[in-house]
C-alpha cells in the first residue's frame, strides 16, 4: 500500500522569480522549473502560471506555458492560443494561464513561461514578476502505477 500511495501522490514543481526588465522584441523564457524525470508509469502535468509586468508606455505581450523534453534545446507551447495582455502606461498588468500535458515514461520535462511582444506597441517591461506551478500526478495508461516487485 505504501508503494502504491507513493506512486499516486502528486509531485509539485514550483518556481517564482522577478526577471526585471524584459525587451519584448526578444522572446524570453522565464520561471523555468527543475527537470522532472518520468519513471515507472505515465503522468499528467497540470501547469498553472501567472506573469505580471510594468511598462513606462503602453505595451502588449503574449504569455504562454512551454515545455522542453531535451534540456531546453527546443521549447514547445502547451496551447495554440497564448494569453494576450495589455499593459497601460505606468501600471502593472497581470495574466494567468493553465494547461494540461501528458508525460510518458522516460521523458524528462522542464516547464517555463514564454513572453514576447504582440501588436504594434513599442514599450518594454521595466519590471516583471512570475510564478509557475506544475502538479505532476498519475495518468491512466497501459501500465500499473506501482513497481514490479
Amino acid at each position: 500500500m505504501k508503494r502504491l500511495g507513493g506512486a499516486l501522490t502528486p509531485t509539485l514543481l514550483w518556481t517564482q522569480q522577478s526577471p526585471g526588465f524584459i525587451d519584448l522584441d526578444d522572446p524570453i523564457l522565464v520561471c523555468e522549473t527543475t527537470d522532472f524525470l518520468v519513471e515507472g508509469f505515465p503522468r499528467q502535468a497540470f501547469v498553472d502560471f501567472v506573469f505580471a509586468g510594468r511598462a513606462v508606455g503602453e505595451a502588449d505581450f503574449l504569455a504562454e506555458a512551454r515545455v522542453t523534453f531535451n534540456s531546453g534545446a527546443d521549447w514547445m507551447p502547451l496551447t495554440a492560443l497564448p494569453v494576450l495582455t495589455a499593459v497601460p502606461a505606468n501600471r502593472w498588468a497581470a495574466t494567468r494561464g493553465s494547461q494540461i500535458v501528458d508525460l510518458s515514461v522516460g521523458q524528462t520535462a522542464r516547464f517555463g513561461i514564454r513572453i514576447v511582444r504582440s501588436g504594434g506597441s513599442t514599450a518594454n517591461l521595466i519590471a516583471s514578476d512570475c510564478a509557475i506551478r506544475v502538479l505532476v500526478g498519475n495518468r491512466n495508461g497501459t501500465s500499473s502505477p506501482y513497481d514490479q516487485r
